[in-house]
């Protein structure tokens, strides 16, 4: 039974280090073989090794990794697709409320986490899935009642829509830009910075905080957003699009991110100035959808999220 105070993101529940893991049985357990899972580390992450038929997981970004030699051998989504071996992205959920502190999640551990097929985040393309019903049980278990809904998790709700002239920066970690972009974090503030302020915005830069900072002093996006009277966000890479629309300020969007079709592309945004304000049962609506692809840990090392569905 899944307690709310237990850390299931305690690396000794799974043992794998960031990088790319291969299934080696049909239990579908996203832990290591020698723990009694169901994954291997691949050797080198070296995609020579993988065929198409293999099933892979793939857990965050390499360059983080304790070992210096591991850090280097990241492998970009592109590259792995090229496999045809199918392959799952683990990481934060894309909900990230689940992991602010409340009465679901008391000490702040990272208890849920996203598994994105052959991505590393929902494509705003997906098709609309309600599957809110499994992320609402485990509220309600959890808190003894006092959370039976997403919903109630989220903060204040408003309209979204632009309430003023006021534009959010919102970049993500250093390490994003060059591996995934090939290009330099200044580089893109200070390119962003600049294109904002000729179209008449005044530019705030939320640095991606720590997880702990975020916890202190109204250090949630969500607060930022009411408190500071925010217009729009923009962000690369992200999840706080999703964040983002939740508190009602639009979300510009660009690269990889989790925010679905309510939000606006940058280069439509800087081409036509226009900023879409999706209506809010369209913003649940995708919520609900990429709840699809979230879990709590325990599922992941049991098997679960794939057995079960």
């Amino acid at each position: 039974m899944i307690n709310a105070r237990t850390n299931y993101g305690q690396k000794g529940l799974h043992g794998l280090y960031w990088g790319i893991h291969r299934f080696v049985d049909s239990n579908w357990c996203i832990k290591m073989k020698n723990m009694g899972g169901s994954v291997e580390r691949l050797p080198d992450q070296d995609l020579s090794r993988v065929k198409s038929t293999d099933s892979l997981v793939i857990m965050g970004n390499i360059w983080v990794h304790k070992d210096e030699k591991e850090c280097v051998l990241f492998r970009h989504p592109d590259i792995v697709n090229k496999t045809g071996a199918d392959w799952w992205y683990w990481d934060n959920p894309q909900l990230p409320h689940l992991l602010y502190r409340g009465d679901w999640n008391p000490m702040g551990h990272k208890n849920w986490m996203r598994l994105i097929q052959n991505n590393t985040a929902t494509p705003p393309t997906t098709a609309f899935e309600n599957s809110d019903g499994r992320i609402n049980r485990q509220l309600n278990k959890i808190t003894h009642g006092k959370h039976t809904t997403w919903e109630s998790i989220v903060g204040p709700r408003r309209p979204v829509e632009a309430r003023s002239k006021v534009a959010l920066l919102c970049p993500s970690g250093a390490g994003i830009f060059p591996n995934y972009y090939n290009i330099n974090k200044t580089d893109w503030i200070r390119e962003k910075t600049l294109q904002l302020q000729k179209q008449g915005w005044e530019v705030i830069l939320r640095d991606k905080p720590s997880r702990g900072q975020r916890e202190i002093d109204n250090g949630k996006l969500y607060e930022q957003l009411t408190m500071q009277n925010i217009g729009i966000t923009v962000s690369i890479h992200s999840v706080g699009p999703v964040e983002s629309l939740l508190a009602g300020v639009p979300a510009i969007v660009e690269g990889r991110h989790a925010g679905g079709p309510g939000t606006t592309p940058w280069q439509d945004f800087i081409q036509t100035g226009a900023i879409n304000t999706p209506h809010q049962s369209d913003v649940d609506a995708w919520v609900e959808t990429i709840l699809n692809h979230t879990y709590h840990k325990t599922e992941a090392y049991t098997g679960e999220w794939h057995n079960g569905k």
